[in-house]
């Protein structure tokens, strides 16, 4: 099982698509303990980018997104098997948790990870458009994640210099919110996986 630690530079917000109403209008991803999570998907995709930009400077083979991301409209999938990534004291986190006398709601574990920003949209102005505020939740930075995949040999070493480029993540990327620094780390037995520790999140 290869692993890489995603370090937050800046808050975070990878968004779970649901909202709370007047509270919080874009939530970030936890799971079912109340655990921030960086979901798969955001992660791929965030990847693939930079694979893309090596491949046009020919850094790697033409076929390495084929073979590692799969091609689009192909039946075929990629050799690539990415988890969610999780807290890097995941484990003790969950322990600490469901041994508690009274076991934390989801909220409030996850606001012991995160805090809220309030946004608005401004026109050609420069003046804040009507009833344009939101507020979306932030996972806080300085909180550091792991991420499990696993992987063909053959493309282990291009795909660490994907993992090495990758500098932002999550929404408004533009705004702020969503450095990172990503590093590859050892790699561990199945029996110690976080992913497979885990379960079933949500």
């Amino acid at each position: 099982m290869n692993r890489f630690k995603i370090e937050l530079k800046s808050d975070l917000c990878v968004s779970n698509g649901e909202s709370y109403g007047s509270v919080i209008d874009t939530d970030v991803a936890y799971d079912r303990y109340g655990l921030p999570v960086i979901k798969a998907k955001s992660l791929k995709g965030c990847l693939l980018e930079i694979a893309e930009e090596l491949t046009d400077l020919k850094v790697l083979d033409a076929d390495f997104i084929d073979n590692v991301f799969g091609k689009a409209g192909d039946s075929k999938e990629g050799n690539l098997i990415l988890s969610d990534a999780h807290p890097e004291n995941y484990k003790e986190c969950v322990d600490d948790i469901i041994s508690m006398e009274n076991v934390p709601s989801q909220n409030q574990v996850i606001s012991c990870f995160s805090g809220t920003r309030g946004q608005t949209a401004i026109d050609k102005n420069g003046t804040a458009k009507k009833e344009s505020f939101r507020t979306i939740r932030v996972v806080s930075r300085k909180n550091t994640f792991i991420c499990e995949y696993t992987l063909n040999d053959d493309y282990k070493d291009g795909f660490e210099k994907c993992i090495k480029l990758l500098r932002r993540i999550g929404m408004n990327r533009t705004r702020g919110l969503g450095e990172v620094k990503c590093t590859p780390i050892e790699s561990v037995s199945e029996n110690k996986s976080n992913y497979l520790y885990k379960g079933k999140t949500g």
